[in-house]
Parts: C-alpha cells; sequence; structure tokens
C-alpha cells in the first residue's frame, strides 16, 4: 500500500524537514487536523506516531478520500473523516481535481475535470481546541484561514504548506498569509523550498507558533 512505502521511506531516513516537524509534534499531541488530506499521507505519519489521540481529515475529493478511509486505526487513536472543504464561509465551490484538488480561480486555466464540493469554515468543520492544524490547499491557503478565526485568537499551532506561484497569479503571495499570521501575533518558521517544484507551484514549508 502506499502510505507503507512513505513511512518506510521515514524510517530509512527519507523524511523532509517539514515532515519531520510534523512528525515531532504528533509525539506529543492529542488533536491534529490535516486539511486538505488528500491521499492520507500525513494521515497516516499522525497515526503511526500518536498515541490515544484524535485525527481529523479535512479531504472533499472522492478520488481520495477512499484511500482515507483504507488507513486503519493504531495506537488507541481514532481517525475522523470529514468530507468537506474548509474555505472563508459555508457554502459550496468546484474542486479540479484533474491532477491535484484545487479550488482557486487560476485552475480553470489549468485543468477541465472539477466536482461540486461542500464547504464550510474550519471554526464550524472543528470547533474545539487542537493541538496543530495541517494546511495543503493548493493556493486555497488565505480562504481557509479566513475561516479559522477562532484557531488564530486561541494560537492553534499551524503547519502550512504555501503555493507561492500558484498565490502570484490570484494577485496574493506567501508573504500575504505570514502577514495574516502575523495580524494574529504568530511568528513564523521557514521550513524549506523544494528547488523541483519552483517552476510548478513554488512551495513553501512553514510553521507558524504563537508565543
Amino acid at each position: 500500500m502506499e502510505h507503507n512505502k512513505w513511512y518506510k521511506a521515514f524510517n530509512e531516513g527519507g523524511a523532509t524537514i517539514d515532515q519531520q516537524v510534523f512528525i515531532n509534534y504528533c509525539k506529543t499531541a492529542s488533536k491534529i487536523v490535516d486539511v486538505g488530506a488528500q491521499s492520507g499521507e500525513f494521515i497516516y505519519y499522525a497515526n503511526e506516531n500518536m498515541k490515544n489521540g484524535k485525527i481529523y481529515s479535512l479531504e472533499p475529493d472522492p478520488n481520495y478520500i477512499n484511500e482515507i478511509k483504507q488507513i486503519q486505526s493504531k495506537n488507541g487513536n481514532e481517525i475522523n473523516i470529514i468530507e468537506t472543504a474548509a474555505g472563508s464561509e459555508k457554502g459550496t465551490a468546484k474542486l479540479y481535481n484533474e491532477s491535484t484538488g484545487c479550488m482557486v480561480d487560476i485552475a480553470v486555466k489549468k485543468f477541465q475535470k472539477f466536482v461540486m464540493v461542500d464547504v464550510d469554515t474550519l471554526d464550524n468543520l472543528i470547533p474545539f481546541e487542537v493541538d496543530l492544524i495541517k494546511v495543503d490547499v493548493e493556493a486555497y491557503e488565505y480562504e481557509v484561514l479566513k475561516g479559522a478565526k477562532t484557531h488564530l485568537e486561541r494560537g492553534t499551532p499551524f503547519y502550512v504548506e504555501i503555493h507561492d506561484k500558484w498565490l502570484r497569479e490570484i494577485g496574493l503571495s506567501r508573504f500575504d498569509i505570514i502577514e495574516l499570521f502575523k495580524e494574529y501575533g504568530y511568528t513564523d518558521q521557514f521550513l524549506w523550498r523544494p528547488e523541483h517544484q519552483i517552476n510548478w507551484a513554488d512551495l513553501y514549508y512553514y510553521v507558524f507558533t504563537k508565543k
């Protein structure tokens, strides 16, 4: 199974810097949220490293949901699958899922295949305290964060994959994401920028925490 390959790579020293940071959080966490779980890679890491914890998967793409459901709970953990996208308000939206789930306007130019999905705010979907929120939403980061006001005010740590190239195509950038966090008193820790992704989406990985 693909999940076993992910964890095998990690155990053999193949974890990237951002993956290692996420896994370290899992070792002491009781509740973790994965916004944009895709096929469940980070759900798997959380399940392997948490004990008696609760893991919340937010993934609306039907192509991925069945894969997540194949992950068997272990270590006393509970995996909760929420088939809804996180956004700035409650409603529905087009999710372009031809090659990767994307909900921003640039997807119209890049992809043709889409499904309609339910959207709600992170504050509504996760109305309780958690130890970490991981966000990987293909340039939809700003919308997710606008719907997470309660978590931001609370100071919940965030692990965020920022698609800087795609953000720039819709008039934003990673600096807008960083500034939003700063408005809530967060500091940012830059993790890494994979060179092989620069031409595609120009990914940046950050952890945001509040003292």
